[in-house]
């Protein structure tokens, strides 16, 4: 009888007497199932998309050239939204056009040299990521800009949050850039400033990158008269075995080395003395010597070479506005 009266329980809550679970009875309110919210952004944007497609095509072609103009991130999620925007986004035609009103005078030069293999590959190369640059650098001048030389003896890597304070550093100002393009510390600025003893420079030690123990690192920033500073170069000017052989047997010897952290090399930009558009690398030098069993630091520079994009580097012509459109596109903070 229990068992009944609790089977008839079960059927009053709502519970199968069987197997105990919750079902829905006929007289009981149905509950609604809850809706995915996950799924109403994906919907709107795509309901959004397709009604930008009903729009004329030329007014669906102004909005893709101001979102390139502002966003390539907006571009790229456009893209993906259907079919028929994919097809416009990978139209080079819009992007040659793109190109000519940014990017008129390269885009003459470069594509009469056969130089753009695509023009949407080269507006975002040029454009990276960014807004073009509307206000002209022209405004802060070479003069105002404070470039610091720090030389620092320390591994060629160490563990997050390890200070390696720097033997010298230098910093100075100039006037205009050097008739050579050259910004420099030659060995009367320097002085006697002794890095390391031979012995510390020539000592190996097994690693995953190179068995000497020791490097000299080179960093060169730059502070403008706003207070906002850049790093320019940081990196190993002294790299091969060669060189310290040779800077030990008493040898005044200049080593350089391009910054391989640096990601500009694909912008092109305009040399008025070479007459044409180049990619400029940053190239750091440091000049060292072997006396009375120290490593010695006579000379630091820095320069930027210019290539064309064949195989030779041109030495930089001192175009004293190229230089400051390269230092443009650094990060300032």
């Amino acid at each position: 009888m229990r068992d009944v009266i609790a089977g008839t329980a079960g059927l009053s809550r709502g519970k199968n007497p069987l197997s105990g679970r919750l079902y829905p009875d006929k007289h009981m309110p149905r509950r609604s199932k809850p809706a995915k919210h996950t799924d109403m952004p994906r919907r709107s944007k795509r309901l959004n998309a397709l009604r930008l497609l009903s729009l004329p095509a030329e007014i669906c072609t102004h909005v893709l050239r101001q979102l390139a103009s502002a966003d390539m991130n907006a571009v790229c999620a456009l893209q993906r939204s259907c079919t028929m925007w994919n097809a416009m986004v990978a139209d080079e035609s819009l992007w040659k056009s793109m190109c000519e009103q940014f990017y008129a005078q390269p885009t003459k030069m470069l594509r009469a040299a056969g130089k753009i293999p695509s023009f949407r590959i080269f507006f975002v190369q040029q454009a990276a990521s960014r807004l073009p640059v509307s206000i002209c650098f022209r405004e802060h001048k070479l003069s105002d800009m404070h470039w610091t030389a720090e030389i620092c003896v320390a591994p060629f890597s160490w563990k997050a949050g390890t200070v390696n304070p720097p033997a010298v550093a230098l910093t100075c100002n100039f006037a205009a850039l050097p008739a050579d393009g050259k910004i420099m510390f030659d060995s009367d600025a320097l002085g006697d400033v002794r890095l390391c003893t031979t012995e510390q420079f020539l000592e190996k030690e097994r690693g995953k990158h190179s068995d000497y123990r020791l490097w000299v690192w080179l960093r060169w920033t730059v502070r403008r008269a706003d207070g906002k500073g850049t790093c320019v170069y940081n990196s190993i000017p002294c790299s091969s075995a060669y060189e310290r052989e040779r800077i030990i047997t008493d040898q005044e010897t200049e080593c350089s080395n391009f910054d391989e952290g640096y990601h500009g090399s694909e912008r092109w930009y305009r040399d008025e003395t070479q007459d044409g558009f180049f990619h400029v690398l940053p190239d750091g030098s440091l000049t060292l010597s072997c006396s009375d069993g120290w490593v010695m630091a006579r000379g630091v520079g820095l320069k930027f070479l210019l290539d064309d994009g064949g195989s030779s580097l041109i030495e930089h012509s001192a175009d004293e506005q190229a230089t400051l459109d390269v230092l443009n596109d650094f990060e300032w903070a």
